[in-house]
């Protein structure tokens, strides 16, 4: 039967041979030990400053200025700094580091008696407020490379003064009075306001159990505690050293509540250089049967540093050199080689490369990020660059990896989280955009970017992504992002890139009145062309971003073609 004339000489309509995906955001986080080929699509193989969140991945809080100009020190040689800086310099002025941060929360419920305080090699200064001319409130006796490392711990006597005790590095044992607000350095003697039984000078750790200032001396495997409710008197020794079976000296001590509050369950928990772990039970050392071991373990060398522990929702997370691990897990029969025990086990590769290159670098530090809801663990930098940081979500225990962030140290204070850098600053991880002066100028945008895991869509055959559209959902100008398919377990580095941010957006005071087409700036999504081929395919994403950001997805247009 012969075709109609219209019909003639034209071709049949093929059929559409595209099809549409959409990838939900990879909150799981990074994998970096599942194989590459079975990575369930809620893990992702590179993750930088995007982390776990509400609705998906959010780009990471920025960071201002609070406090600037804590000192320079031209009086040091270059020598003595390059072990803080680690770099060199001429004998010309260069900015302390800072290296404590110490926070106190007074007994005054209009916060007034709060003070946050941060130390240099030089001494204490009182960075409460935002300021570029802080003031110190305590000069170190002693000044060296190590003066300014120290930790601290609140504590009120029996007669309700509240007290900051701080030990030093160099220094010893100072004390902060909430009554008269100024620091002191407690010394040896019999007379009121000293220690007696040992020299304070030579104690390098402090904290508080059962309403008792505990205190480590410098190279020793004993601790020596005060009476209760008192911060000077007679000091009482308990000896650890037959513990420790992988040796070291005692690096510090620390509560772990069992049943998250303060009750009985309250233990007092050891930890050595070489990682055993030493957990007590009771409540008055100097009473028989009223204070008794609980159990030793191990968990591996520790890194530098003291503050390589922190306790959060009733538990204590302890930083060793195979990975964080939960004090509880530890305790209730797992053993250190079953990966499953550490909360680092999904990025266990990562975290054991960062542990073998800088495991022997100071700088090491745990800590809970209130605002953010994360776990940090600080990594120091290697010759003179920035640390970054290991970021887990305590909502999903979903990592990633933090850069941009110049923490020297860092510390929580009034719900908000706290950094020192190197060059005598120190800032608040708030807001979003980076490096923010403290009168509002120079901040800079934040780059991030990702990896997704490889995936087939079920099938062996060759694929092909034509189109993607990420989907975001922001507050304010739409992030400048890139795009780029990648094929084939193609496991080249991907790092955070400058984008542009989008600015021609039909928004509000960016598109012309009466001639713009409305465009809500809630969710923010551009298609964008892709190129390659391959069996499993996954989508690299770099972006930029000024405001809050968080991706929720993304929108793909493959086909598929034969299996060569």
């Amino acid at each position: 039967m012969a075709l109609p004339a219209r019909q003639r000489g034209k071709t049949a309509p093929q059929a559409q041979r595209t099809k549409g995906v959409h990838l939900s955001a990879p909150v799981g986080g990074l994998n970096s030990s599942a194989a590459a080929s079975a990575m369930p699509v809620t893990d992702c193989l590179a993750l930088t400053n995007l982390i776990p969140y509400q609705y998906g991945l959010r780009v990471r809080s920025g960071y201002r200025e609070w406090c600037t100009q804590l000192g320079l020190a031209s009086q040091f040689s270059g020598t003595e700094l390059a072990f803080e800086l680690g770099t060199s310099f001429g004998a010309e002025a260069v900015p302390y580091p800072v290296l404590t941060l110490l926070s106190f929360t007074g007994s005054k419920s209009d916060g007034t008696s709060d003070r946050l305080f941060a130390c240099t090699r030089a001494g204490i200064l009182d960075v409460t407020g935002p300021t570029d001319t802080p003031t110190t409130v305590f000069s170190f006796p002693l000044q060296s490379s190590k003066s300014g490392k120290g930790v601290a711990t609140a504590f009120a006597n029996t007669a309700g003064t509240h007290y900051l005790a701080y030990c030093d590095s160099v220094n010893g044992y100072l004390l902060y009075s909430e009554a008269t607000d100024s620091w002191s350095q407690v010394m040896e003697g019999t007379g009121a306001g000293q220690v007696e039984g040992a020299d304070p000078t030579t104690f390098r750790f402090v904290m508080s159990w059962k309403n008792r200032l505990w205190f480590v001396p410098e190279n020793s495997q004993k601790a020596l505690y005060l009476p209760i409710g008192q911060y000077a008197g007679e000091v009482n020794p308990i000896y650890f050293g037959a513990r420790f079976r992988y040796g070291g000296e005692l690096v510090g001590l620390w509560n772990w509540t069992l049943d998250g509050g303060a009750g009985v369950d309250d233990n007092l928990v050891g930890i050595s250089r070489g990682g055993d772990v030493v957990v007590y039970q009771g409540i008055d050392p100097a009473v028989t049967n009223a204070f008794e071991l609980r159990g030793t373990y191990w968990v591996g060398p520790v890194p530098p540093g003291r503050t390589i522990a922190t306790d959060f929702g009733g538990d204590l997370f302890i930083l060793a050199a195979a990975g964080c691990i939960p004090l509880s897990r530890l305790v209730s029969g797992g053993l250190i080689r079953d990966p499953s025990i550490y909360v680092t086990y999904k990025v266990a590769n990562i975290f054991n490369t960062l542990m073998s290159t800088r495991g022997t670098l100071e700088g090491w530090s745990v800590r809970i990020h209130p605002s953010d809801n994360l776990l940090l663990v600080n990594v120091p930098g290697l010759y003179g660059a920035d640390p970054e940081q290991l970021s887990m979500s305590l909502a999903n225990q979903g990592w990633s990896r933090l850069t941009g962030l110049p923490m020297t140290c860092m510390e929580t204070w009034k719900g908000k989280l706290f950094f020192g850098t190197t060059d005598a600053r120190v800032c608040i991880n708030e807001g979003y955009v980076d490096n923010q002066q403290l009168g509002g100028l120079n901040a800079q945008a934040i780059d991030w970017a990702l990896l997704t895991a490889y995936q087939n869509l079920g099938s062996t055959a060759k694929k092909r992504i034509h189109m993607v559209r990420p989907r975001f959902i922001t507050d304010g100008t739409k992030p400048g992002y890139s795009v780029q398919a990648r094929y084939d377990y193609d496991l080249t580095t991907v790092s955070p890139a400058p984008v542009a941010a989008d600015t021609t957006e039909n928004s509000w005071d960016y598109g012309l009145w009466d001639g713009a087409l409305w465009v809500e700036t809630g969710t923010a999504g551009t298609q964008a062309g892709t190129t390659g081929i391959g069996v499993s395919m996954a989508v690299v994403l770099r972006g930029t971003s000024t405001t809050n950001t968080t991706l929720v997805g993304f929108d793909i247009m493959t086909d598929s073609g034969g299996l060569l």
